[in-house]
């Protein structure tokens, strides 16, 4: 992990004590494919946002990124979706202190 992000996540940890939350350090054991096909539902919740649209916008005028978008949102089955969710699922899930215990 960066140490920026080490650096904030103390920070943050250390505000949140303040103000009087309980805050223990530990490290979640979790896949790093998990987050990437759970970050998979953002991307698939805005293309099916824009394909849900009553007008939807012209191809030709977007970007490479939103095209892909679109297409991986029109391919993306119900099994990806539980797939993903399962994902979210896990890496929720990974710490010991998790609202899932």
């Amino acid at each position: 992990m960066k140490s920026t992000v080490s650096e904030a996540t103390v920070a943050a940890g250390t505000i949140l004590e303040w103000i009087g939350h309980t805050v223990t350090e530990t490290r979640p054991q979790f896949d790093a494919e998990d987050v990437v096909e759970a970050s998979t539902l953002t991307a698939i919740a805005t293309g099916a946002a824009i394909l849900r649209a009553p007008r939807r916008p012209d191809p030709a005028l977007l970007e490479a990124v939103s095209r892909t978008v679109l297409q991986e949102t029109q391919a993306f089955t119900a099994l990806d979706v539980a797939a993903a969710l399962d994902a979210q699922h896990r890496v929720t899930c990974s710490s010991p202190d998790s609202i899932c215990s």
